[in-house]
């Protein structure tokens, strides 16, 4: 009997740190997400300085590693794969681009002002511009995804912006 109450006490266990219940399920995700929100908010202000953005574009990169290794171990959530399947592309692009693009830290600097966004090239300009495109789409998939995974699973979420006082 003893060894009974164990095993179910060491199954609950596990169940509420795998990340097993809608919410639990969600934070996993959405995160690391807003961590990226955070990060690419903070470089996008004129005043910031080089170094900042190199800071903030690392954070960036970080989070998305740890959403994309999160996101990949989570199993469907009750036969709902598309929450996961858009965090897995969302964090892949994310790790990807602001990873991998070379000199992203002075494009990035250079799209704070519109001084210093006329000296980038036109093919940099025009492709980092899709590349911000293709980031907005996969962020709004993920979102909307959110949304639907909130709405099947009966999850109260608050979408409105906090009121400035």
């Amino acid at each position: 009997m003893r060894s009974f109450i164990t095993v179910i006490l060491f199954s609950l266990l596990i169940l509420s740190c795998t990340g097993k219940s809608a919410i639990q399920y969600n934070d996993t995700i959405i995160k690391p997400q807003l961590e990226i929100v955070a990060a690419m908010d903070s470089i996008f202000n004129p005043e910031v300085s080089y170094t900042e953005i190199q800071k903030h574009r690392q954070q960036m990169v970080n989070s998305a590693e740890k959403g994309l290794e999160a996101s990949q171990i989570l199993e469907d959530f009750q036969g709902n794969k598309s929450f996961r399947n858009a965090a897995v592309e969302y964090f892949s692009y994310v790790e990807n681009y602001f990873g991998g693009t070379e000199e992203m830290d002075s494009i990035l600097y250079k799209f704070n002002s519109p001084e210093r966004l006329e000296s980038l090239p036109d093919g940099i300009y025009t492709s980092t511009q899709e590349s911000f495109k293709k980031f907005l789409e996969l962020e709004n998939k993920l979102l909307s995804e959110q949304q639907k995974f909130a709405v099947e699973f009966n999850l109260k979420m608050d979408y409105r912006q906090p009121e400035t006082p």
